[in-house]
């Protein structure tokens, strides 16, 4: 690892007058690492434990990043040290390309090293550019805006670490978003790399605590994390470690998971069979003119995600149900009620939930209608049949109710069971519903046999249903089973 001296302070003259900033600056042609260690405390390594750390889940994986830095890499050396995945440099910024990059991006995958390319990112560049220059790197169709991911690639990283003197929070979060939604239109949702004392400072924003994080702590215990994230999926420990085929130091990380998990990051991620195909048009019809009910073991319903992580039990309608655990993470597993409706109209939709089989109190469910893509979150544990509410939906098929894994915690057991829908104006079979347990937003918590009646009612709010997830598979990992 090339250390690199400190930048001189800059002083910044504003509308207001002269303010003094003492933001560090990054040494040009910069490798990861490089701001963080001006801006934060990375090198206590020997220091207590803060009690506020983060610890492994469980298994880790060896992993490491590469620049230009490094010089010629014997990847084949590498692999056999036991690295299981890499990072290469693309660019510092839009001015700067890493001419190591093209030989290190084929080399490493050749080799069996599951990689993803980072970009030191320079908020005060063209930020466009920048995004655009990785993509077409890594070989996606710009007019296109589709990428020939393969089975070797990891998702790409943008390494936050550079402010610009002057620049506030809501500047620096506006420049992510810009290249975190220009990589996302082409189906990427990319991993964000940078220091718990960093995104505090000088970013601060909870928007993309759903996205992989990469955190950079150099210390022998486990690290500190920002408060937006909940866990870390990648940590770079040192950045002076030891690998065979690579000369002097080397930043060395470690993935929070196991081989499987880390699988699932990759564009093209690791589904059960096919993926799910939500235009519900080889499954049959929802009826305008009676109560339809889509079990989770019938045609029009889809799990996606690795096998492992489902489990059956013989209880809930019909007898059977599906359940999955929670995280905090990208997604990882989903399930996809796919709906083709007979007339176009009004239809309520309503979850069936067995609360002896779940722990989720907060769960999102994604309803795709004639009016876009919704979300309504629900208390599981009211348990019956729960209403997620009333939907216009057109005639015929590319409509769906979809639950992911993807919750605000991690670890809960998320239930997927029948969905209902029951068209405006029909009365379901009291011996289905009976009496509603509660109207709106209440919660009553005392006991009850849940087939007693609906629960009615959850928390709706608008969204945006990302349609690249199934277009380019599943992106995420599995917190602990």
């Amino acid at each position: 690892m090339l250390m690199t001296p400190l930048a001189a302070l800059v002083l910044i003259v504003g509308p207001a007058g002269l303010v003094s900033d003492n933001t560090p600056q990054p040494p040009e042609d910069a490798e990861m690492g490089d701001g963080l260690r001006l801006s934060e405390p990375m090198q206590d390594a020997d220091a207590p434990p803060s009690p506020d750390v983060t610890c492994a889940d469980g298994t880790t994986l060896k992993g490491i990043d590469i620049s230009k830095w490094q010089g010629d890499v014997d990847w084949n050396k590498v692999a056999g040290d036991n690295v299981k995945f890499a990072f290469v440099r693309v660019s510092d910024g839009i001015n700067t390309q890493d001419q190591y990059f093209d030989d290190n991006w084929k080399e490493s995958r050749e080799e069996g090293i599951y990689t993803g390319a980072y970009q030191f990112f320079r908020p005060n560049q063209s930020v466009l550019g920048q995004a655009d220059y990785l993509l077409e790197k890594i070989g996606c169709d710009m007019d296109a805006r589709t990428c020939p991911i393969t089975e070797m690639d990891l998702p790409p990283v943008i390494d936050v670490e550079h402010r610009p003197s002057g620049w506030s929070k809501a500047q620096m979060t506006t420049a992510v978003r810009t290249w975190i939604d220009r990589v996302e239109d082409f189906g990427l949702e990319p991993i964000i790399y940078s220091g718990r004392y960093f995104w505090r400072d000088y970013v601060g924003s909870s928007e993309w605590s759903d996205h992989p994080f990469w955190l950079a702590h150099y210390t022998n215990n486990c690290p500190n994390i920002p408060s937006q994230w909940s866990d870390w999926d990648f940590w770079q420990f040192t950045d002076s470690g030891s690998t065979a085929g690579v000369s002097g130091g080397v930043d060395t990380n470690q993935f929070n998971g196991t081989m499987e998990m880390l699988l699932a990051l990759r564009p093209d991620g690791a589904p059960v069979g096919d993926e799910p195909d939500d235009d519900g048009m080889g499954c049959g019809t929802v009826a305008s003119d009676d109560a339809t009910i889509i079990d989770n073991g019938e045609d029009c319903f889809a799990l996606s995600g690795p096998a492992q992580y489902w489990r059956d039990e013989d209880a809930g309608h019909d007898g059977d149900l599906t359940w999955t655990r929670t995280t905090t993470g990208s997604e990882y597993n989903f399930g996809l009620w796919s709906l083709n409706f007979e007339d176009a109209g009004k239809y309520t939709v309503q979850v069936h939930i067995d609360p002896d089989h779940t722990s989720a109190t907060s769960a999102k469910y994604e309803i795709k209608s004639a009016d876009g893509n919704e979300s309504t979150t629900i208390d599981q544990k009211d348990g019956g049949w729960i209403t997620l509410g009333s939907y216009e939906f057109d005639a015929g098929g590319n409509q769906h109710v979809r639950l992911s894994d993807k919750q605000g915690s991690s670890g809960k057991q998320l239930q997927f069971d029948a969905i209902r829908l029951v068209p405006d104006g029909v009365e379901v079979d009291g011996d289905d519903c009976g009496e509603a347990v509660h109207d709106g937003q209440s919660r009553i918590t005392n006991d009850r046999d849940y087939e007693e009646g609906c629960s009615v009612g959850g928390r709706r709010s608008g969204g945006v249903f990302f349609a690249g997830m199934v277009l380019f598979g599943l992106w995420g990992r599995r917190r602990r089973r």
